[in-house]
């Protein structure tokens, strides 16, 4: 458990660290990586791929349930994995980006392919999925 909440703190501070540099500090658009990415400030008002555009009540209220409900069934179950960890943290990342501004403030950006802005808590989230699926096909080896 000691190791989940861990995780769920040091994703979340990278999280709104990086967001608020973003938001705040950074001026202008950055290329990094040789130029495969661009570091630049963008409100997303939707889900991944800017799905459901301006639906911020909505969302956040959907946002609110999965990740709360996620919380409370591992308290429950005893169930603390670095996948929920990850998941969790990126879910409340984006969700006090909904809650602070209305939108999720994304800003990784890859140039090398058309593809969805995005942040630390979308990668945790995605980080948080693989592990789950390996920690499911362990299960499935042992029995």
């Amino acid at each position: 458990m000691k190791m989940s909440f861990f995780i769920v703190l040091v994703v979340l501070l990278l999280d709104q660290l990086s967001k608020f540099y973003v938001k705040n500090i950074l001026l202008e658009p950055v290329q990094i990586f040789a130029g495969l990415f661009e570091i630049a400030f963008v409100k997303n008002t939707g889900i991944a791929f800017s799905l459901f555009s301006d639906s911020a009540l909505v969302l956040t209220i959907i946002n609110s349930i999965i990740v709360f409900s996620i919380m409370i069934w591992s308290f429950i179950k005893h169930k603390f994995s670095p996948g929920l960890a990850f998941i969790i943290a990126g879910g409340l990342g984006n969700l006090l980006d909904r809650y602070m501004h209305g939108y999720v403030v994304d800003f990784i950006n890859p140039l090398f392919v058309n593809f969805a802005v995005f942040n630390i808590a979308d990668i945790a989230l995605n980080i948080g999925i693989v592990f789950l699926f390996m920690e499911m096909a362990w299960q499935k080896n042992e029995n």
